[in-house]
């Protein structure tokens, strides 16, 4: 099979925008041009890689698979380039340029990121970023299938066929509203099984965040009493600030939520209470830009 780099270029379009006509506004051609170049790519391949209707296009699944990988290679060329015009001696050259795509957990983009990008924007002002606030299963598919660059993961060892390195690690604290029973012990600790006949608010159910909830509760031989799945952290310490829940959230986020009225924060006392922050990228990324931005967040990791 023969691929053509603007074909690539043009699908890629055509599949993020669901248009052929805007796809091919983006790439600079007429849509009757369009069509018959992604015509001609499917006679290629041997199958339709979209669905046309009157309102747009869908892919495939041929279509998706296509559209993962070209977006791989196109983001590997741009690397590729970057790379290579930071070796260049041209008088022209401004230091690394490109755009990093950073997949974390709500938590890190709202906590820990932040400080880390402007310490590196100081550093590198030509390189942008994409960050995406996401699961943890859906971070290390990001990273697995050459959507992120970067994956930050709080949670056990990721999974292989990425580089892993360990950014920090952090204790889970318990939240309560002020009102709330348990808010009325005197002791800065509690452990979790004296939790359990409370109900929970926590992440959704395919987070890092209810999995350790469940195993724990299995472990204590109680149910886990879950009330609401919420998206964010964030969302979680709104709920249990108006006495809905209590939750498990990590320390680098109740420091916040300490200065918050109406919450109680007290540590979880369990072996199983502390957890470690990942940085995970491809094995096969080489790009400096990459090793700047992941030496700088586990600097930051480490003393946050």
């Amino acid at each position: 099979m023969h691929f053509d780099l603007i074909d690539i270029r043009l699908f890629v379009n055509i599949a993020e925008t669901k248009s052929l006509t805007r796809g091919a506004e983006l790439s600079h051609m007429c849509a009757s041009a369009a069509s018959k170049r992604i015509r001609n790519v499917e006679e290629n391949i041997g199958t339709s890689l979209l669905y046309r209707t009157s309102t747009g296009v869908t892919l495939t699944r041929a279509g998706q698979a296509f559209h993962d990988h070209s977006r791989v290679l196109l983001h590997q060329l741009e690397e590729l380039e970057r790379d290579l015009e930071h070796y260049s001696a041209s008088p022209n050259s401004k230091g690394l340029r490109g755009t990093i795509r950073v997949s974390a957990g709500s938590a890190v983009v709202s906590e820990i990121l932040p400080g880390v990008l402007s310490k590196y924007s100081a550093i590198h002002p030509n390189v942008n970023f994409e960050v995406r606030a996401q699961l943890s299963p859906e971070i290390l598919h990001a990273v697995n299938s050459g959507l992120a660059d970067v994956g930050i993961y709080l949670g056990d060892l990721p999974v292989d066929g990425v580089n892993a390195l360990l950014c920090g690690r952090y204790h889970l604290d318990l939240i309560t509203s002020c009102n709330h029973f348990l808010a009325q012990r005197k002791t800065e600790n509690i452990r979790f099984g004296e939790t359990l006949d409370f109900d929970y608010v926590t992440l959704p159910e395919n987070s890092t965040n209810h999995a350790f909830l469940k195993r724990a509760a299995e472990f204590e031989r109680k149910p886990l009493k879950v009330r609401f799945h919420l998206p964010t952290f964030e969302d979680l310490g709104h709920m249990v600030q108006t006495n809905l829940g209590i939750a498990v959230v990590p320390e680098f986020v109740t420091r916040r939520m300490r200065k918050t009225e109406g919450i109680r924060v007290m540590k979880l006392s369990d072996d199983w209470a502390v957890c470690d922050l990942w940085i995970c990228t491809r094995k096969d990324s080489t790009s400096q830009i990459i090793k700047d931005f992941s030496e700088l967040l586990i600097a930051a990791g480490t003393n946050f």
